[in-house]
């Protein structure tokens, strides 16, 4: 009985690591810039990919113009997320592969900082989280 449960345990373990339908961690990156076209202000971008190197999403802050896109590059079954926690607000891209969204953002204080939190949404879950600060 023990020989059996010790030969059950890793063949288990095979079949969820292995399962074509687990859920796969994607790697994001952000960084920010001083923007060319807004004394003070910081641009910012969050991109992920997939274990195959490939660029699944992206978030962009423009601070001329307080804008940021979403944008949805991969049919992965994911989309993108990105909130702002000193305005209480979070906007999604869901629209699928080759959908860029627009945030509303309201008007943010010039040469404040914010905190931006980018992640892929799946389901409603907010996967592989990534914050970056950016100044209006």
């Amino acid at each position: 009985m023990t020989k059996k449960a010790l030969v059950g345990v890793p063949a288990a373990l095979l079949l969820i690591l292995g399962s074509p339908g687990a859920a796969h961690a994607d790697d994001g990156y952000g960084h920010c810039n001083a923007a060319s076209d807004d004394a003070g202000g910081e641009d910012c971008t969050v991109s992920f990919f997939n274990g195959q190197n490939v660029h699944v999403s992206e978030m962009d802050f423009y601070a001329n113009g307080e804008r940021m896109f979403l944008r949805d590059h991969y049919a992965d079954g994911r989309g993108i997320v990105a909130e702002i926690g000193a305005l209480s607000k979070w906007w999604a891209n869901t629209g699928g592969a080759g959908t860029t969204y627009e945030a509303p953002l309201p008007d943010i204080t010039e040469g404040q900082t914010i905190a931006i939190k980018v992640c892929q949404t799946d389901n409603g879950s907010w996967l592989n989280c990534v914050t970056v600060y950016a100044t209006a």
